[in-house]
């Protein structure tokens, strides 16, 4: 099993794509962060007598230049993707949404807390505020409904049933809910499969994401680095758990 993720080498979108195994190591790093990067890791991987083909699980972000570098890669492993970026995507989706009708209408800028919030953590005032949005308007609140929706998709017991209830929740957004959430629905249809897979292996990039913070920190401590070789290097000796003897 690998975890697959990207992370910025400095700024003006210049990104190094950082692959982990099961124990939680960095065990490969190069700069980019497109599909050629998956081929450059199954070079390294032959070369260090590694084999594809005992690649099973892949966990990675729903983008398309992981999975195309994956599926042409490793044709034995199962793609999941992070449950962090399918809440995400219907997150960013649902703020899109907000701004939209705040602009049309600013007294719904006291309700922001909906945006990341969700329904079991609210306040009393804040139960108080969405009872407000539920009557001045429901269009919100019903949009709102939606979003917190997806969050319980990854409770049931069995993937035939949160397929089910992922079925349920998208016909109910194409029907009912602004285009925004609709667009974010259709991008998670055509992704089901691998979404499912959680049920199947519950892996998810939550790892990564934190290696992504140390290694932002190691590039932090070195007040930034010119050549991304030596970036490489230090996020190795730093996060790749070597046996070093001094």
């Amino acid at each position: 099993m690998i975890y697959l993720d990207e992370t910025s080498f400095k700024k003006g979108h210049h990104y190094v794509t950082v692959v982990c195994d099961q124990d939680k190591r960095i065990i490969f790093m190069c700069e980019g962060k497109g599909s050629d990067t998956v081929d450059q890791f199954k070079i390294w991987l032959e070369d260090h007598n590694g084999r594809a083909d005992q690649i099973k699980v892949v966990s990675c972000d729903m983008g398309l230049a992981y999975p195309a570098g994956v599926r042409r890669n490793f044709p034995n492993a199962k793609i999941v993707f992070d449950k962090f970026h399918v809440v995400k995507l219907v997150t960013e989706a649902f703020d899109k949404y907000y701004r939209r009708m705040l602009s049309e209408n600013e007294n719904l800028a006291k309700a922001r807390f909906v945006i990341y919030k969700h329904m079991d953590d609210f306040s009393q005032k804040q139960k108080s505020m969405y009872e407000w949005v539920t009557g001045s308007c429901r269009e919100l609140a019903e949009a709102y409904r939606m979003k917190e929706v997806i969050f319980h998709m990854y409770s049931f017991g069995s993937r035939d049933a949160a397929e089910h209830y992922f079925d349920i929740w998208y016909n109910d957004v194409m029907e009912r809910g602004p285009p925004e959430l609709c667009s974010a629905a259709k991008s998670l249809n055509e992704r089901k499969e691998q979404i499912l897979m959680w049920y199947d292996h519950e892996v998810n990039n939550g790892f990564a994401e934190g290696m992504n913070s140390l290694i932002q920190t190691t590039k932090r401590v070195g007040r930034g680095y010119g050549n991304v070789k030596n970036f490489i290097n230090m996020c190795y000796l730093k996060n790749g758990h070597l046996n070093i003897v001094f």
